[in-house]
């Protein structure tokens, strides 16, 4: 969030982590697979634990290493955890409106979403959920932002 605030001060417009909504909606680029790709993990898609060499769990790979979803972006399934700007609760989903989801007002962990070069095909697809304090510092999590129109 900090970085936003200070990429909106920089350059004039203005920024923002996705929600988690927004996250999957990108992710799955026009899809409703598993991965934007396909149902499977196929070697060359991304980054992650068992994505064959020379994608193993060593170290996130440089930002476009591999083929972008249909809206165009890069890397959402795999290399790095990503923040969203919800809070994390367990059974939202089950209990929230279908549409738009709004996101629990207070939580004490945050969404992260995408999975990493560290973990197992299963943590990269487009619906994964997990948490993290927003404390929480590693090379396996990162963040991108949202342009505002």
């Amino acid at each position: 969030k900090a970085y936003a605030a200070w990429l909106t001060k920089t350059v004039g417009h203005t920024y923002r982590l996705p929600s988690e909504v927004e996250w999957e909606y990108a992710a799955r680029g026009g899809t409703g697979t598993a991965y934007w790709w396909g149902d499977r993990m196929a070697r060359g898609n991304a980054n992650c634990k068992e994505c064959g060499d020379p994608w193993s769990d060593a170290a996130p790979a440089n930002v476009g290493s591999f083929a972008a979803n249909p809206y165009g972006l890069h890397d959402m399934n795999g290399n790095v955890w990503e923040w969203c700007s919800d809070w994390f609760e367990d059974d939202y989903y089950a209990k929230s409106p279908i549409e738009d989801p709004p996101g629990p007002m207070a939580g004490i962990h945050r969404v992260i979403r995408g999975g990493s070069f560290e973990n197992s095909p299963v943590d990269m697809r487009s619906a994964h959920r997990f948490r993290a304090l927003p404390s929480f510092r590693h090379c396996s999590l990162g963040f991108r932002v949202v342009r505002v129109p």
